[in-house]
């Protein structure tokens, strides 16, 4: 009785972090592109709110993996550091790829600025936000072992203590192969055009190098995962 209390806690918590994450991750590039510019990107303190939502979320997983009762199983400190610290990288990969599409947008006087702009705003909408956050996200939401939705926030360090039933197996495989082909992959290259035929900004040099990251770990983690 109480592990099933602390299991309706824990889905409200892992739901209300998702939609933080969606929220900032759309919300602060778009609440800031007006001051947005095409040489220099957003102001260091634009980034404050998703940084502290992202300590905020980290700590959840933190103390979801030391006291969480229904989580049995473990792992050694290095393995653990192999999960927690990728994943953290691929929690700022949805946010970098929105700053890189305002960043994009802010070259008005550039037509093929404006133009790829146009296509990574597509991608996203399509293979972010629609195959992601709302078809990936409703197919983890039938897995009663939360452990698809951890994955969907980058909780892979607790996902991985988590023994996986083989019908969520589908959907943890859905949920990589989403981000890998439906973001990863087109916002890198689009990313990497805008770097070769506009201008070079460190922000989206940072971005095109955690979807990189983030794609290599999505597909190792797509066929690696062993269900029960």
């Amino acid at each position: 009785k109480n592990n099933a209390r602390w299991l309706v806690w824990r889905s409200r918590l892992l739901w209300l972090l998702f939609a933080g994450y969606i929220s900032a991750s759309v919300g602060i590039p778009l609440w800031n592109a007006d001051q947005v510019s095409c040489e220099n990107g957003f102001f260091w303190e634009d980034h404050l709110p998703f940084f502290g939502l992202f300590m905020c979320t980290k700590c959840a997983e933190l103390g979801l993996f030391v006291y969480d009762p229904t989580i049995k199983g473990d792992m050694g400190l290095m393995v653990f550091l192999m999960k927690f610290v990728p994943s953290s990288l691929g929690y700022l990969d949805g946010y970098t790829d929105a700053t890189a599409i305002t960043i994009a947008f802010a070259c008005n006087d550039n037509e093929v600025a404006q133009k790829i702009g146009a296509w990574m705003a597509g991608t996203y909408v399509v293979g972010v936000i629609l195959c992601q956050w709302v078809v990936v996200a409703y197919l983890a939401s039938q897995d009663s072992t939360h452990a698809c939705l951890m994955k969907l926030i980058h909780f892979d360090a607790v996902s991985a203590c988590i023994s996986l039933p083989k019908s969520s197996k589908t959907t943890w495989f859905v949920i990589n192969m989403a981000r890998t082909v439906g973001e990863d992959i087109p916002q890198a290259l689009l990313q990497i055009l805008f770097l070769m035929h506009v201008k070079k900004n460190c922000f989206m040099i940072a971005s095109v190098a955690l979807s990189v990251l983030s794609s290599m770990k999505a597909l190792y983690d797509a066929v690696n995962r062993a269900a029960v």
